[in-house]
């Protein structure tokens, strides 16, 4: 969801990076049939490889994006599951976490070659993330990446602050709790405006050991003429973590106008040009019943 108006508060936290949606990927290092890394940081896992990635060489270059991915047999992988609507996503981030993307490329059925449109629009080192799920029985979710350098100038970010609190739209979320990766912790966020108590939020982030899936749980305040999300993100370093706070003014009112266009439809079929009265009046000499 792109947010209508956003801003990134941190518990303990450092801010999310923004969201670039046009952020290409290129290089690539030969493939390990195995690896010691852990999950979602190896370049191949259960026999399947992320090939290389082709893209742009540079910032503001436009050009497609492609890869495969490669299943055991050591030929492109062509089934896939459909995961979040989508049969693979892609997740690209610079170092310094000041530019990403989530994007999901074509998949050319007769190839196996995942592409789309691309440009970079920093020069930096990316890490390229292909998360998916192979179709065949049994299959778990994977998570496949690579590191990918970008020519030209390198402009880092300056360090982004942390903080428990900030502002949106006229409501304050102040976030309580100390969060640590790998225990479960409670994280709270309350939400005030002009000092009175709105709605006590909990954003999730589950971790299914078995399969190694990250999960995240968005806390929603729903409201007539506004909806709040809070979503926890990846940790920054440190006891910094990600957190994303959304205001989406007027969303539930979708369901409004679909409940109008239903009411449309239910009122043009009572009007009687619609409807023709039909009574039997007699059976012909075949034996076929006319009806006027």
């Amino acid at each position: 969801v792109d947010p209508d108006t956003a801003v990134t508060a941190t518990q303990h936290v450092g801010a999310e990076p923004a969201v670039d949606h046009s952020a290409p990927i290129e290089q690539a290092l030969p493939v390990s049939p195995l690896s010691a890394d852990p999950p979602g940081l190896s370049l191949a896992q259960d026999g399947y490889a992320l090939s290389a990635v082709r893209a742009p060489v540079a910032p503001n270059d436009r050009a497609t994006l492609s890869f495969t991915i490669a299943g055991p047999s050591g030929t492109p992988l062509l089934d896939y599951a459909t995961v979040h609507d989508k049969q693979l996503h892609l997740i690209a981030v610079r170092f310094d976490g000041q530019h990403f993307a989530h994007v999901h490329p074509a998949l050319d059925q007769a190839t196996g070659v995942w592409s789309m449109p691309w440009m970079w629009k920093a020069a930096g080192t990316y890490r390229v993330f292909a998360d998916f799920q192979p179709a065949q029985a049994g299959s778990a979710k994977l998570t496949l990446t690579r590191t990918v350098d970008v020519a030209g100038e390198l402009a880092p970010s300056p360090p982004l602050t942390t903080r428990t609190s900030d502002e949106i739209a006229g409501y304050t979320v102040d976030l309580d709790g100390a969060l640590t990766a790998g225990v479960s912790k409670q994280l709270t966020a309350k939400v005030t405006r002009d000092g009175e108590p709105i709605a006590e939020m909990n954003p999730e982030k589950r971790t299914y050991r078995a399969s190694g899936q990250v999960m995240t749980e968005a806390a929603i305040d729903a409201g007539l003429m506004r909806d709040l999300y809070v979503a926890l993100g990846e940790p920054l370093g440190g006891d910094a973590w990600a957190v994303r706070i959304y205001h989406k003014p007027m969303i539930r009112w979708i369901w409004l106008g679909a409940l109008i266009m239903a009411l449309g439809g239910a009122l043009a079929l009572t009007d009687a040009r619609y409807r023709k009265k039909m009574t039997r009046s007699k059976a012909d000499a075949d034996g076929e019943v006319v009806y006027e």
